[in-house]
């Protein structure tokens, strides 16, 4: 079987329909995650070349908007992060322990319309891509450089289609824009298996 970094990338180009600022950093690795699509130009992230100011822009933004998802470890020594909405239900949980090698799986809580847990590894132990599946259809996110950008494909027909991208500042920062075509994938579930990959174990894979 064909490898899914190995598989083709299709020649059409990424249409995000959301954006969000995903905020990440601390010692518990807390994360935020904001949506940001109503004061973002989402097209400029596809056209320009250096995109610090515009990352700068979406962090400023986020500051003035509600926390959509906030993700926190319960403790230094957790390998599980749990995402809450803002009334503080609880929305999914990342869990993955150190020996698992970088395996990650993110449950839904009870009554989602999210069934099954999605289940992340990567492609093989040296690669920096991390493959999950939904539905039967094969999902990849893979780091393109360092942090700084992560692209997420989709498998259809024998190639990958682009349908998400994390963009930051620089290839170690855990901050940063994800743009995601929602037509092809739950923004929300893309956001968080974004998470799941800035915040994977073995951090030497990158």
């Amino acid at each position: 079987m064909t490898r899914l970094d190995k598989i083709p990338l299709a020649e059409t180009r990424l249409e995000p329909t959301r954006a969000f600022y995903i905020h990440g950093g601390g010692l518990l690795k807390t994360f935020t995650i904001t949506d940001i699509t109503e004061s973002t130009e989402v097209s400029a992230f596809l056209t320009t070349t250096d995109l610090t100011h515009l990352i700068a822009k979406a962090k400023s933004d986020a500051a003035t908007k509600a926390v959509s998802i906030q993700l926190d470890k319960p403790s230094v020594f957790s390998t599980a992060i749990t995402a809450r909405d803002p009334s503080g239900a609880l929305v999914a949980t990342i869990s993955g322990a150190v020996l698992t090698l970088g395996r990650q799986t993110i449950t839904y809580a009870v009554g989602s319309s999210h069934h099954h847990p999605i289940k992340l590894s990567p492609v093989h132990p040296a690669s920096r891509a991390d493959e999950f599946v939904i539905e039967s259809v094969p999902f990849l996110w893979d780091v393109v450089d360092g942090r700084r950008r992560c692209e997420l494909t989709k498998v259809l027909d024998g190639t990958r289609v682009e349908v998400g991208r994390f963009v930051a500042e620089s290839p170690r920062d855990k901050s940063g824009v994800l743009l995601v075509d929602s037509r092809e994938i739950d923004e929300i579930l893309a956001a968080l298996t974004c998470v799941a990959v800035l915040n994977r174990m073995d951090s030497f894979r990158f």
